[in-house]
């Protein structure tokens, strides 16, 4: 049983180990890169301290558009914390952010998401840089079905089947020499991560295939809405983009400050809220996690709140949530990213001394 195990394990680690090895090294880059770029550019997320208070919203945001002659404001996020930036989202271009001084009203920084490192980061760890998104895609996806394989194998071939051995099974020999080393390194490291990086290879289908994702919502009993992951602006999204702006054209910046003053009345212990044309996106801060967000929907005409979606109440979003925290290792703070972050390393080194390994294999046999 444990030979046809072993010749699984190897036969599926063969083609899948080096894109395993970018899919767990690009993700655990992609662990912390929030606080990289905060680290890397502190003056577009904070401001000096000050005691004076942020400008109204209307005036800031026509202070903020005056210095985008060719662009205009669509979303801003406005957090709790008053040394935090405001951050808002421009009508053109691609998840286009600007940073801003909440006040002076000043653009400390411009930021198109498609130029930045993360996203070529982030390209790399879900379709391989493929730009049409589907070859690159399905050869992740498949190269993560083999990693599910490969663990569950891996942890099959790793469990002592008697007392003497599991003492070698948990510990690496630090006097052993190089080869019996780096076989204890594969072993013992692969079966400590092994549990997180299931979670991470489970969590990860759900961008690859909608037939998984589809899986998983009937098995939560969740119906799933139709949806290409990772799409960008469709020439469809951009034309109902414009009919929203004729429509909202009489939102005038005064709306922006009654609307910002109602969610506070509504929620007034929040992370952040970020404001659109005619909803609002609300993290409380009592929240499970940073995806549990509350929508409200306003009248444009009246600027009363017309509806709310809260989290706790559409199983489709909490799934989705859950899923996004669990896959990035963000549920529970610093602690679970650095477990995840750590998991993915030793993820990403398990091909590498496999193939070590396996070339070993093959000298002796030729030898």
């Amino acid at each position: 049983m444990k030979k046809a195990i072993k010749y699984i394990h190897l036969v599926l680690s063969l083609p899948a180990g080096i894109v395993l090895t970018i899919i767990c090294l690009t993700g655990a880059i992609l662990v912390f890169d929030d606080e990289i770029n905060q680290l890397i550019n502190p003056s577009r997320y904070y401001v000096e301290k000050t005691t004076q208070a942020p400008l109204p919203l209307n005036q800031l945001i026509d202070i903020v558009n005056k210095q985008l002659p060719n662009n205009s404001v669509s979303e801003i996020q406005l957090h709790n914390d008053p040394e935090r930036t405001a951050v808002a989202t421009l009508k053109e271009g691609f998840r286009v952010s600007a940073f801003i001084n909440p006040y002076s009203g000043e653009v400390l920084a411009i930021s198109p998401y498609r130029e930045t490192f993360f996203f070529k980061v982030m390209s790399l760890h879900r379709w391989l840089m493929d730009s049409s998104r589907t070859t690159g895609k399905w050869i992740t996806g498949v190269s993560t079905i083999f990693m599910v394989i490969l663990l569950i194998t891996g942890l099959i071939l790793w469990f002592p089947n008697k007392k003497k051995k599991i003492k070698s099974s948990i510990t690496i020999k630090r006097k052993a020499g190089f080869n019996r080393k780096l076989y204890d390194i594969h072993k013992v490291l692969g079966a400590y991560a092994s549990i997180v990086l299931l979670t991470l290879s489970l969590t990860g289908l759900m961008w690859s295939f909608d037939w998984y994702k589809n899986a998983v919502g009937r098995i939560f009993s969740i119906e799933m809405s139709e949806g290409k992951h990772g799409g960008g602006n469709t020439k469809g999204s951009r034309n109902e983009q414009k009919k929203n702006d004729v429509k909202a054209g009489s939102h005038s910046v005064i709306q922006w400050d009654a609307m910002l003053e109602t969610i506070k009345q509504k929620v007034p212990k929040y992370s952040y809220i970020r404001l659109g044309e005619d909803k609002a996106t609300v993290l409380p801060v009592d929240a499970l996690h940073e995806r549990a967000t509350d929508i409200y929907s306003f009248d444009a005409e009246t600027n009363e709140i017309k509806s709310v979606k809260y989290y706790k109440d559409e199983n489709q979003r909490k799934m989705n949530g859950w899923v996004y925290v669990l896959h990035t290792g963000s549920w529970g703070g610093w602690i679970t990213k650095i477990i995840t972050f750590i998991a993915a390393i030793i993820g990403s080194s398990l091909p590498i001394t496999g193939y070590w390994m396996f070339i070993r294999r093959i000298r002796k046999k030729h030898k």
